[in-house]
């Protein structure tokens, strides 16, 4: 897992919200496509819809589910506050910008339960949206410190992930579809089979038609040539005996049959 740490990215935390938010959403796509995940089918990161009121939304990422549902993901949440802690001077600084780090989180959580993306079009079947926190100790210190925002959260159909808990998440998604993929496999496989079946069957009776035409062609051959070679009186037999007396030459009649004579079958 590719993780980036906030130490190396203290310039983005000093920005404003613009900055911090854009910063959360490179974070964002570069879990996704090292997730496994197929985009365009699987996930759409910067997806962009409207309500049924026409305003627009763009949501950070969409995650696909098999049957039709899927997963918002939101990763706007503000860290200023955070930052501000860790660069305080004294503890009462510390503990301004802590109560203030939960008071952001907390309205970032209001925002979200307000914004109903489930009215959305293109939106269907949502259970839950996750709200993306790109800076692991942020979560950590919010944990640490008012735990009970995880469960208010969660209420409200708003679930906080980390990097380390997007990736699993992600990952356990793309199992998910692994496993669907060999489920639609199957159910081709299977319908290949009966379809497969279906056509054998049909040419064993055909096959058998066959061999039935043959046997049937095979027996009036036998009495043709009877007729024309083989048989007693055949007719090869008579046009050369017709051809000898005549004085005819007839190249294509041999003798046949050599017990025939003139005084056989003088009609």
């Amino acid at each position: 897992l590719l993780v980036y740490n906030w130490k190396g990215n203290s310039d983005a935390l000093k920005g404003g919200n613009k900055t911090l938010g854009d910063w959360g959403e490179v974070v964002l796509e570069r879990i996704f496509e090292t997730s496994g995940l197929e985009r365009g089918r699987e996930y759409e990161v910067q997806f962009s819809t409207k309500n049924s009121e026409g305003s627009g939304f763009r949501p950070d990422a969409i995650i696909y589910l098999p049957g039709g549902k899927q997963i918002i993901v939101d990763a706007k949440a503000s860290l200023k506050a955070y930052e501000q802690y860790h660069s305080a001077d004294n503890e009462t600084e510390m503990a301004i910008f802590l109560k203030e780090h939960i008071r952001s989180v907390r309205q970032h959580i209001k925002s979200l339960s307000e914004k109903d993306y489930s009215n959305l079009e293109g939106i269907n079947s949502l259970d839950y949206v996750l709200m993306f926190i790109p800076i692991e100790p942020a979560f950590n210190l919010l944990m640490k410190e008012a735990k009970e925002v995880y469960t208010e959260a969660f209420d409200k159909g708003i679930i906080i992930v980390t990097q380390t808990t997007l990736f699993v998440t992600l990952k356990t998604i793309q199992n998910i579809w692994k496993t669907e993929k060999r489920n639609q496999n199957a159910i081709k496989i299977s319908k290949r089979v009966q379809d497969f079946l279906k056509k054998l069957e049909s040419f064993a009776e055909k096959f058998e038609d066959v061999g039935k035409s043959i046997d049937k062609a095979q027996r009036l051959f036998g009495d043709a040539n009877n007729l024309l070679r083989d048989g007693r009186g055949n007719l090869s037999a008579r046009g050369h005996e017709i051809a000898r007396l005549g004085g005819f030459e007839v190249k294509k009649l041999t003798a046949g049959d050599d017990d025939f004579d003139e005084g056989d079958n003088n009609s």
